[in-house]
């Protein structure tokens, strides 16, 4: 009976957080190696307060984070600049970022997972054209092994309330991925990101590096002239 008051209890709770929470992770890539990451997570108010260890990790990776509010809502706002793609790299959204916690791991074991894990943004660079390749996970499942098969599919369908993507910009129309639907034919990739799974996030794209192409047009023009003042040279 207790079990069931308890089950009663998980699906009123369910019905009344519908659409609890959203987020958006957006990463633009610029055609210089650089990118900006902006990331907005807002939840009614009875869950917000657990996003305090999110907003955490944001702090720690040394995002500018500030308090919003939206419809009700309340959450943070995190946003960072970085010079190049190996440092987007060191974050721990990129680097796998988990939802959950486990207790029992202290910060130097977490470290070290992280540091087994390949990069999660590959940076290419040619004579003329660059190339980015995106491969991560956003690991979103429930770490509570010990609930039981009536309270993990409570919690399974309590987390599909949860409206979270991840959009990916890029200079210019991505070669492939794995988005859930591209808006503007690849240039801009969305991620429908399910809560209670490991979301796999694949996208690469090449383009044209402005710097390298002056450098090139430049090298070209003082050749040119080059030639051409050996050539009065000689004629006269």
């Amino acid at each position: 009976m207790k079990k069931l008051i308890i089950i009663f209890c998980f699906l009123l709770t369910a019905l009344g957080l519908a659409g609890c929470a959203k987020g958006e992770v957006v990463m633009e890539l610029s055609r210089f190696g650089s990118a900006n990451i902006e990331c907005r997570i807002v939840a009614a108010p009875l869950v917000a307060s657990q996003l305090g260890f999110l907003k955490d990790d944001f702090v720690a990776d040394g995002f500018q984070v500030e308090n919003v509010t939206e419809e009700k809502m309340e959450g943070f706002l995190a946003k960072k600049q970085f010079a190049s793609l190996n440092e987007v790299n060191k974050t721990k959204i990129m680097r796998g970022f988990e939802l959950h916690k486990n207790k029992e791991q202290n910060s130097k074991q977490t470290n070290n997972a992280f540091e087994a894990k390949p990069p999660a943004v590959i940076y290419t660079q040619g004579l003329l054209f660059d190339t980015v390749a995106v491969k991560t996970h956003l690991d979103l499942r429930s770490n509570d092994k010990e609930s039981g098969k009536e309270s993990q599919w409570l919690i399974k369908n309590l987390l599909q309330q949860v409206n979270l993507r991840f959009v990916l910009k890029l200079p210019t129309a991505a070669d492939s991925s794995n988005a859930t639907r591209t808006p503007d034919g690849g240039k801009t990739l969305v991620w429908e990101l399910v809560m209670g799974e490991n979301n796999e996030l694949q996208a690469q794209v090449t383009y044209l590096n402005p710097y390298k192409a002056g450098g090139w047009a430049l090298a070209a023009i003082g050749t040119l002239l080059l030639f051409r003042l050996k050539r009065r040279r000689k004629s006269s």
